[in-house]
């Protein structure tokens, strides 16, 4: 059985699962007519909505990572 990537930051499971589903999609695109030039417009908007969700998932973590760090320096360069 193949091992589960243990993330530290919650969400980021089902954001790789889309993200690939997204990515392959993407690949099998191909316009070559109105309706197929509209369904990659509502596509588009679906890749839109992922990356917002994207943002919403990681920018929380990151904002408290960045804070973290700079608390640690901060307490470091005090003791230096």
């Amino acid at each position: 059985m193949a091992s589960k990537k243990n993330s530290i930051i919650p969400g980021e499971d089902q954001i790789e699962a889309r993200t690939s589903d997204i990515i392959k999609e993407a690949q099998a695109l191909t316009i070559t007519n109105p309706e197929q030039y509209t369904k990659a417009a509502y596509f588009l908007k679906g890749v839109k909505g992922l990356g917002k969700e994207i943002k919403e998932t990681f920018d929380g973590p990151i904002k408290a990572a960045h804070a973290a760090h700079k608390a640690i320096v901060a307490a470091k360069k005090k003791h230096e």
